[in-house]
């Protein structure tokens, strides 16, 4: 899926999709039932931290998971900026924005919707 390593090359932050798969029937696609951010030793692959989770059900733009998703790191490092793509279920227009203390700060534009498209 999507994957960083850190400046040092001490640590990689991946995206994980696992779990039971979940459908969406509007879209009539299926995708995994969970997805994970987390980081990893590059040293020995062992996990190191988790820093955001979250279910999937109603999240899907394409018949198959790995077309929606982008992580990458803001300017300084400091967060990872995440885009899932739109929700047609229980999480709103989109799930776009940046990882902070366990949770997704969602961007929100100006008109008040959720950004499918966060940069």
């Amino acid at each position: 899926m999507q994957a960083l390593i850190s400046p040092d090359g001490a640590t990689v932050t991946a995206v994980v999709l696992h779990g039971r798969a979940a459908s969406n029937p509007q879209l009539g696609s299926t995708v995994p039932g969970n997805l994970t951010v987390m980081t990893f030793s590059a040293a020995t692959g062992q996990p190191l931290s988790v820093l955001y989770q979250r279910r999937l059900v109603g999240t899907a733009r394409a018949n198959t998971a790995p077309g929606f998703l982008a992580l990458s790191q803001d300017a300084t490092g400091q967060y990872f900026l995440l885009n899932v793509g739109p929700c047609t279920g229980d999480c709103g227009a989109g799930v776009s924005g940046w990882i902070h203390d366990g949770r997704l700060v969602r961007l929100q534009p100006a008109n008040g919707l959720d950004a499918d498209e966060a940069w």
